[in-house]
């Protein structure tokens, strides 16, 4: 049981954190769409993985995809598909961490 509790509660910080993003720079913030958004990335990020052989370039690959995504699905320029790309995922990761550390207790 809490396993599943710490599965929900990383997915609403993740979701949540891509709309604070998506807010901060006036895109589109539903949840349908920002679900849809992390459906696209994890796809887009196996593809990169399995097309390209070099991690560094996969990163890149990855990140300039979920960029492209962003600024796609939520209706907004590339730049600012980068900012919320990069924004949400340093929340993303702080929250993440808060998450493991409350779960240790």
């Amino acid at each position: 049981m809490k396993g599943l509790l710490l599965i929900v509660v990383a997915m609403f910080v993740v979701v949540y954190c891509i709309k604070f993003a998506a807010r901060q720079v006036d895109a589109k913030s539903d949840t349908g769409i920002i679900l849809l958004c992390i459906l696209v990335q994890s796809g887009l990020t196996e593809l990169s993985r399995h097309v390209v052989v070099s991690p560094p370039l996969q990163f890149v690959a990855a990140f300039a995809g979920g960029a492209l995504v962003y600024s796609l699905l939520l209706d907004t320029t590339f730049k600012k598909g980068i900012v919320i790309s990069l924004l949400s995922s340093a929340m993303i990761f702080v929250g993440l961490l808060v998450i493991i550390g409350v779960a240790a207790v």
